[in-house]
């Protein structure tokens, strides 16, 4: 399979982010989403999926390295976020990856933009709650299930830190 290479930053990205991307596009990229999809293909070695952190440790590169490959390949239907979380060397929770298309409605962790907030939606979970339950889980040495608004919940805690 060729796998045309993507590679971005944002306008208001520091100039090195700018020329990092610049330099990732095309063959480079193809050649590195190319390997991450293999790792996460190989279902018969981790039929559970993997996170980022995990397929970096596979591939001994370095996470900005493989980071930046899950979106395109997430875009492209070729990986999907399961749903579950595991708790990472960072004690956050991290996507699991799965390879193929979403079968459900996870599709939106392959967007950098988040949902807005609709305020018809029943009642929000809060942070305690959240938190939790991924320390149960984290107990208990097991992966979790979030839903998109835990997991928007969650990220907007981290960015407000």
């Amino acid at each position: 399979m060729e796998l045309s290479g993507e590679a971005h930053s944002r306008n208001t990205d520091p100039g090195t982010s700018q020329l990092a991307a610049d330099s990732m596009q095309g063959s480079r990229a193809s050649e590195l989403e190319g390997k991450v999809l293999a790792v996460i293909q190989n279902t018969r070695e981790h039929p559970a999926g993997l996170t980022g952190e995990e397929v970096t440790v596979i591939l001994g590169l370095d996470r900005v390295t493989t980071s930046p490959r899950f979106a395109p390949l997430c875009r492209k239907g070729l990986i999907h976020d399961s749903g579950i979380r595991r708790i990472g060397s960072s004690n956050r929770p991290a996507i699991v990856w799965l390879p193929g298309p979403s079968p459900d409605d996870h599709a939106e962790t392959c967007s950098s933009s988040t949902e807005s907030s609709n305020s018809s939606s029943p009642a929000r979970p809060d942070r305690g709650t959240i938190r939790s339950k991924i320390q149960e889980a984290s107990n208990k040495k097991r992966g979790i299930r979030l839903s998109a608004e835990e997991v928007q919940i969650l990220q907007s805690q981290i960015i407000e830190g």
